[in-house]
């Protein structure tokens, strides 16, 4: 296993009014909680894993940790997917599986990381699914470098919906009550989308979480 990381950070954040990425989370931004989470997971099973961050084409992003590479996606208004698509691209040959997330997800659990590359287990893909409420959570997932083209042939149909990934063969789903095993509150598939959410993911991070 060669494993790596995809933050997306490139969404117009239309919902939030200002750009997700910068916003203020303790002594970090968001970005930079969610990327200091998610390599503490990589390192779990690897010491040098690769990591890219894909922003928008007019997006300013802040100095990240060494090692950490920006990738820039040059669609604008496409949607996640396309972002994927740039990260995997970026990461093809240098890292085979990959952990794939948003910055707004502040409380994703370094051992959510880990269990999700562990679980792969020779699949293309693995995303957390809730089967109580039927959602899905392909921004908490793993996928290899070899759905490449598939998300190519996706994208070249039309097709924007992250959800779209579930469908291709050998992606799997893990069930979201699994995930309870290392995050017993499921705080790892909390997204912050609006201010409201912001001002409630503070009060939780005051709290202790």
């Amino acid at each position: 296993m060669r494993p790596g990381a995809i933050l997306l950070c490139g969404g117009r954040s239309t919902r939030m009014g200002r750009d997700k990425s910068r916003l203020p989370f303790g002594d970090d931004t968001l970005l930079l909680r969610v990327l200091r989470r998610v390599a503490e997971g990589l390192q779990k099973v690897c010491d040098a894993p690769q990591i890219v961050v894909v922003s928008a084409a007019d997006q300013v992003v802040e100095q990240l940790p060494a090692g950490v590479r920006t990738v820039v996606d040059t669609e604008p208004c496409e949607g996640p997917l396309r972002g994927l698509e740039a990260g995997l691209s970026a990461l093809s040959g240098t890292a085979d599986t990959i952990f794939v997330t948003s910055c707004d997800a502040p409380f994703l659990e370094p051992a959510v990381v880990e269990l999700l590359l562990r679980r792969l287990q020779g699949r293309r893909g693995l995303l957390v699914s809730e089967n109580a409420t039927g959602r899905l959570h392909p921004l908490c997932a793993v996928y290899t470098t070899g759905l490449l083209a598939d998300v190519r042939q996706l994208l070249a149909c039309g097709e924007r919906r992250m959800q779209a990934l579930a469908q291709l063969a050998d992606v799997a789903q893990l069930e979201a009550s699994e995930l309870r095993t290392v995050d017993a509150s499921l705080s790892s598939l909390q997204n912050i989308n609006e201010p409201e959410d912001y001002q409630a993911a503070l009060e939780k991070l005051i709290g202790g979480s």
